[in-house]
C-alpha cells in the first residue's frame, strides 16, 4: 500500500496562537503500510444519535480517523437503560460520596453505571486508544461538572471525571486516552495519533513472534520514542537488545509495558528537539551554512511555540530525500501515520 508524505517549503502565516508554517506540498511515494489502530470512541461523537437530546455531535477528528482506524463504540447511558431521548443526568457529591442521578425523575443510576463500566472494560480486549466525550457525566475525563445537590446553582466545579471515564483511567492507565475537545489542539492530536498507530504496529509485529522483528521495530521507532523521553527510549533499547536473554513473548511483554509507560508522557518539546537534532547530525557535512542556520532558527521557533513540529521535521525529511539517507528514511518519526492525518495534524485548531 503506497503512502505519500509532504515536504515543506518556507512561508509563514499569522494565526491566533502565533505563527504556523504553511507548506507547499511535494508528494513523494513511500511504500509503507499502516495497520488500523483499534480505538474506542464514545458513540455520540458522530457515530450514532444517542445523546440525551437525540442528536449526534459532529466531530472532525473522529471523522478524519474514520477510514484509518477500527472503531469500537458504546454509549454507557443507553446501555444502562436510559433510552434516547432522555432526561439529563448529573453527578452529585455529598459527604465524599458521588452519585449519578437523574434530577427530573430522582433516579440514582450510580450502581448500574459502575457495574456496566467494570464489566464492559473488563471484556473490551486490547485497544490502542480511547476518545471520550468531554464534559459528560458518564464519559468525561477531566472537565465534568460535579454538584452538591440536584438543584440548579449547586455546582462544585468542573474539573472532575465522569463515572465511565474514571473507570477507563483506572482500569486502562497505560492506554492513551483523550477527550474530543483536547484533540482539537494540533499538538495533542498529533501526539495521540503517534501513540495509537505505534501501538497498532506493535500488535502487528507481535504476530511474527521473532526477536529479530522486535529489534527491527525498535530500530525503526528510535527517533519517535526518543521524542517521548530519552530515559524511556533507553530502557526499550535494552529490552530490544534482549540483554536478559528472554524468550520472545516475555521480551515483547516487557517492551510493551515500558512503551505504554513512556506513552503516558506527552511529547515534550525538549525531547522532540533532541530527536530532530539527532537527525540533523546526519547532514552537518552536506548542508550549507545558511541551511543549517535556517533549520536551527526553525527549531527555535518550534521550541517557542511559533510553529508545529511538522516545520523542522519536514526540513529534515527534505534532506533525507536529497542525500538519500537510508537509515532516516526508515524512521517512523517522519511518517508516523497516514498522509491525510499528517495534514490534519498541521492544522493548529481543528474545529
Amino acid at each position: 500500500m503506497g503512502a505519500r508524505v509532504s515536504i515543506c517549503a518556507g512561508a509563514h502565516a499569522a494565526c491566533c496562537t502565533g505563527y504556523v508554517s504553511v507548506f507547499q506540498e511535494q508528494e513523494v511515494d513511500i511504500m509503507r503500510k499502516f495497520p488500523k489502530p483499534r480505538v474506542f470512541a464514545s458513540r455520540c461523537l458522530g457515530l450514532a444519535k444517542c445523546r440525551y437530546n437525540g442528536v449526534t455531535i459532529k466531530n472532525s477528528v473522529v471523522n478524519a480517523l474514520g477510514e484509518h482506524v477500527e472503531f469500537v463504540t458504546v454509549c454507557p447511558e443507553v446501555e444502562i437503560g436510559l433510552g434516547v431521548p432522555r432526561e439529563p443526568i448529573k453527578i452529585v457529591s455529598k459527604a465524599g460520596k458521588r452519585k449519578l442521578v437523574q434530577p427530573a425523575t430522582g433516579l440514582d443510576v450510580s450502581g448500574k453505571m459502575e457495574e456496566f463500566s467494570e464489566g464492559y472494560l473488563g471484556k473490551l480486549g486490547e485497544v490502542d486508544g480511547f476518545i471520550l466525550k468531554g464534559r459528560s457525566p458518564s464519559c468525561g475525563l477531566f472537565d465534568v461538572k460535579e454538584y452538591s445537590g440536584v438543584e440548579r446553582g449547586t455546582s462544585r466545579g468542573k474539573n472532575f471525571s465522569g463515572f465511565f471515564g474514571k473507570k477507563v483511567m483506572g482500569m486502562c492507565p497505560n492506554t492513551p486516552w483523550e477527550d474530543e475537545g483536547r484533540l482539537l489542539n494540533g499538538e495533542i492530536r498529533g501526539c495521540f495519533f503517534k501513540k495509537i498507530f505505534t501501538l497498532a504496529r506493535f500488535r502487528e509485529m507481535k504476530q511474527k513472534r521473532k526477536m529479530k522483528d522486535l529489534a527491527e521495530f525498535h530500530e525503526k521507532h528510535k527517533l519517535l520514542l526518543l521524542a517521548f523521553g530519552q530515559e524511556g527510549m533507553g530502557k526499550l533499547g535494552g529490552v530490544a537488545a534482549n540483554r536478559k536473554k528472554l524468550g520472545f513473548e516475555e521480551a515483547a511483554k516487557e517492551y510493551e509495558m515500558e512503551m505504554r509507560r513512556l506513552f503516558r508522557n506527552g511529547i515534550c518539546k525538549k525531547s522532540a528537539a533532541n530527536s530532530l537534532m539527532h537527525a540533523f547530525g546526519y547532514f552537518k557535512k552536506g548542508l550549507g551554512r545558511e541551511e543549517k542556520k535556517f533549520f536551527l532558527q526553525t527549531l527555535e521557533e518550534y521550541m517557542n511555540g511559533k510553529v508545529l513540529i511538522s516545520a523542522p521535521r519536514s526540513l529534515i525529511w527534505s534532506w533525507v530525500l536529497r542525500f538519500d539517507e537510508e537509515y532516516l528514511r526508515e524512521q517512523v518519526f517522519f511518517e508516523p501515520y497516514p498522509k491525510e492525518l499528517v495534514m490534519a495534524e498541521n492544522r493548529v485548531y481543528m474545529g
